[in-house]
């Protein structure tokens, strides 16, 4: 890709919901796969709070040079799960947050729900992972 086409040093993961908890999970175990990750009201309760527990687990926190970006929606409609999701979500988003050494960024989409977040998500987040330059 590299070879062929005009690139840059950038490299992104994106992931909503189950790709989420896919990107969360490549963050924890790989985190210099990506310059930047843009996660999306990632799916938590996988696993009985899976992302806490392996965070937990680790001998020492994760520390990250990447750039992570992650939105959550107001999902409190689904009830315990929902609440739940946020919950663990955001707790796991605090810990990698407290150990990013680039941007690290959380936001909270009260208006926006599972299946609409992504659209201002995405928006919201390469705004901030991928800024322009003026030159």
């Amino acid at each position: 890709m590299d070879r062929l086409y005009r690139t840059s040093s950038k490299r992104l993961l994106v992931g909503e919901s189950f790709g989420g908890l896919f990107a969360s999970n490549v963050l924890l175990n790989s985190p210099s796969s990506f310059t930047d990750y843009l996660i999306i009201d990632p799916t938590a309760l996988w696993d009985n709070d899976y992302l806490n527990r392996t965070y937990s687990k680790k001998a020492r926190p994760v520390s990250l040079s990447s750039n992570v970006y992650f939105a959550f929606a107001n999902n409190s409609h689904l009830g315990e799960i929902g609440l739940a999701n946020y919950q663990w979500g955001t707790s796991f988003a605090f810990s990698v947050i407290e150990n990013v050494q680039g941007i690290a960024v959380q936001q909270y989409f009260e208006n926006e729900t599972h299946g609409t977040v992504a659209f201002l998500a995405w928006y919201e987040g390469l705004k901030i992972l991928l800024p322009t330059t003026d030159e």
